[in-house]
């Protein structure tokens, strides 16, 4: 083996004119030395074959192996931290809220943490502590803006979002995603426009069978009306944070009665449970009074 000059020369492949060295013109330049490795040409062009066949299949190997890791990772951070873009959104709004939201006193022998301190817990607790109905409620927000809080009745099922919609209606047999559905959602009345201060707050929901409001017909026994008297309305997303209401009533109404016009009696907000299309054109209503 030794250095040898590159004869000038038209050059292709990895053949040179004039016998000089066989090397690709690319890699030598004429008129340069060159090493000559004692490399047969046959062996060399069928090393370049091999090369050419395995170069795209290593690729291919080496892309896959990249896409399972990525999606590996994804899966896992999914995992750890369920959304992190709702919970940074949600976190900027709390922290704003926290700000000036009122402190809502002890409800009888109910422990009630304060608006501030449920905002300052979630966000230092972040994505793996986000509370259930927190959570609801800005999955929900981001699905569609007609959600504007979350019911939850203490010790039952019922806890999901409220929206509203331009009239009493369409919710009734529509999901949160505007779909249609039986078991529909649970909406304020479209005359609701400030919820936040409205002396009466109605929500409808279905009363049929898997009807969002169906559990509510639970309060004509006179047990669960006492072992159940606490709703919680979370609307953390706007300036009214969470609020706490005490049942004070149960009872059936006419569908023709509007249950907007229900006035306080103790001078304290109302808010106005009504489970729609009960047989008989009845509906079954739950009333509660803020608490202090």
């Amino acid at each position: 083996m030794g250095f040898q000059n590159c004869r000038k020369g038209k050059m292709s492949g990895d053949q040179t004119i004039g016998g000089a060295c066989p090397r690709r013109a690319d890699f030598s330049p004429p008129g340069q030395p060159c090493y000559d490795s004692g490399i047969s040409e046959a062996d060399r062009s069928a090393s370049h074959q091999n090369h050419k066949r395995h170069t795209p299949l290593r690729t291919v190997i080496v892309m896959l192996t990249a896409l399972v890791l990525l999606a590996t990772l994804f899966l896992l951070s999914g995992k750890k931290y369920p959304d992190m873009k709702l919970f940074r959104n949600f976190k900027s709004v709390m922290t704003e809220k926290a700000r000036t939201s009122a402190v809502p006193s002890a409800a009888g022998n109910r422990s009630v943490f304060s608006a501030s301190a449920v905002y300052l817990q979630d966000i230092k607790a972040g994505p793996p502590q986000f509370d259930r109905t927190a959570r609801m409620l800005t999955e929900s927000f981001f699905i569609n803006r007609d959600v504007k809080g979350c019911l939850t009745i203490d010790g039952t099922p019922l806890s999901f979002p409220v929206v509203r919609g331009g009239d009493n209606s369409y919710y009734l047999s529509s999901s949160i995603e505007k779909k249609p559905s039986k078991p529909g959602s649970a909406f304020f009345d479209y005359r609701n426009l400030d919820i936040s201060s409205d002396p009466n707050l109605v929500i409808y929901a279905s009363a049929a069978k898997n009807g969002m409001f169906e559990q509510l017909l639970n309060f004509t026994d006179i047990e669960y009306f006492v072992q159940h008297r606490y709703i919680t309305l979370d609307r953390r997303l706007w300036t009214d944070g969470i609020t706490v209401w005490k049942i004070t009533a149960a009872y059936y109404s006419d569908e023709s009665e509007d249950p907007l016009l229900t006035k306080p009696q103790s001078g304290k907000r109302l808010l106005t449970l009504c489970a729609k299309g009960l047989p008989g054109g009845k509906s079954f209503i739950v009333l509660a009074e803020q608490s202090e």
